[in-house]
């Protein structure tokens, strides 16, 4: 359960450096 936040929560970081990259 908890490595399913922490997985949620880097794929929303990592979204958020795509984004502003693009």
């Amino acid at each position: 359960m908890v490595i399913f936040i922490v997985l949620l929560t880097g794929s929303l970081q990592l979204n958020k450096v795509i984004m502003t990259i693009i």
